[in-house]
């Protein structure tokens, strides 16, 4: 009697140790496929995180070349303004030295000129006050000249002597 009891019993015990060993089996393969899923999202992540990050340092290593890119241009450009104005300091001071030039000229021009007037004027005021001395020095020669007439001209040789004594006496007039 006990013995189909006992087996009864054990055979439960085997059925409920094969039930708990297959509950655990399930339980097991459950928590390793929980942990394998955690792990691929894990893994996912870093990876996402990882693709993150890198897109992040690249945008930042672009915007840093473009900033170098940006200031090489200012640079360049600081450099080609300073260029231009030192191109137009130039320029104004050849224009500067160009006009002072020209005004340097133009004073020794007038000065030259006004040199030539005076000297005229000296000459003027020497022929005027000689001019006594002329006249008399022609008006003593007049009864010497002697003329003498070869071709064609009516006037007989005395044309040339009024022109002379006009040529004096307009001398005289200027002065």
């Amino acid at each position: 009697m006990q013995a189909p009891f006992r087996a009864a019993l054990e055979r439960g015990a085997r059925v409920a140790r094969a039930e708990a060993d297959k509950q655990s089996a399930l339980a097991e393969a459950a928590a390793r496929r929980d942990v394998e899923h955690a792990a691929i999202e894990a893994e996912a992540r870093v990876r996402a995180r990882r693709a993150e990050v890198a897109r992040v340092e690249a945008e930042e290593e672009i915007a840093a070349h473009e900033l170098m890119v940006r200031a090489r241009e200012l640079a360049l450009a600081r450099e080609r303004i300073g260029w231009q104005a030192e191109d137009e300091r130039r320029r104004a001071r050849a224009e500067v030295d160009a006009l002072v030039g020209r005004g340097e000229a133009e004073v020794a021009l007038a000065r030259a000129r006004a040199e030539v007037e005076a000297a005229a004027a000296r000459a003027r005021v020497v022929t005027a006050e000689r001019l006594p001395e002329l006249a008399g020095a022609v008006g003593a020669r007049f009864g010497e000249v002697k003329v003498t007439h070869i071709g064609g001209g009516g006037d007989g040789g005395f044309g040339s002597i009024a022109q002379a004594v006009a040529g004096v006496l307009e001398l005289a007039r200027r002065a």
